[in-house]
């Protein structure tokens, strides 16, 4: 089934085509060093644009062909086969990976593809793994798919994950019912560390 997708995005990697946007989104909404895990991470290219931006960034997804392109192009260490139903501590642990993250993505149309009825597992198991202020960041069609995004907002608030933002992009741009979505969940039991300044300097009154 994604042998054509695989062979595409191969092609994409070859020719140099930027495919680092959802990268640079994630980036600055991170602190510097924040440890993600990017699950459907397909072909690769978002865990490597973060790891070159200096986060501690893996990807696990089920398909043997996808993962085949992300070891031909990157490092294989920082990939895993398995998806999100797997998002367990044991399981993550047993794969040496991390047991909690800042931010949990699932990017490119990954939870229109996921089992019908399978959202409050989802974001069940997405809350247990992310750390205090942690995001869930979800880019995917809006209302198609075997799981959608209202799905989604309503599995995410039952784990008691917040929707805090919802763009039509990764650039930002206003969601008005657009056709695509990138919604940013918060667990709102803490917050992301940022030393700063970020370029913010408050003038003294």
């Amino acid at each position: 089934m994604w042998g054509p997708y695989a062979e595409k995005f191969r092609g994409l990697i070859r020719d140099g085509v930027d495919l680092g946007a959802e990268a640079r989104f994630l980036d600055m909404l991170l602190p510097r060093a924040s440890t993600v895990l990017d699950v459907g991470c397909g072909t690769g290219s978002a865990v490597a644009h973060l790891r070159v931006a200096g986060h501690e960034a893996y990807g696990i997804d089920p398909d043997d062909t996808v993962l085949k392109v992300a070891y031909e192009n990157f490092d294989e260490a920082w990939y895993r086969s398995g998806g999100g139903a797997d998002l367990t501590g044991p399981w993550l642990s047993a794969r040496e990976l991390p047991t909690t993250y800042d931010a949990v993505t699932l990017l490119g149309n990954v939870l229109a593809f996921l089992p019908a009825g399978t959202a409050d597992d989802l974001a069940e198991r997405v809350a247990a793994v992310l750390r205090p202020g942690g995001l869930l960041v979800v880019g995917t069609t809006s209302a198609t798919g075997r799981v959608t995004i209202d799905q989604l907002d309503r599995a995410s608030e039952d784990a008691g994950l917040r929707l805090v933002h919802r763009f039509a992009d990764w650039h930002l741009s206003p969601y008005r019912e657009s056709p695509w979505s990138v919604s940013v969940y918060q667990e709102p039991n803490g917050a992301l560390h940022f030393e700063g300044p970020d370029g913010i300097f408050v003038l003294a009154e």
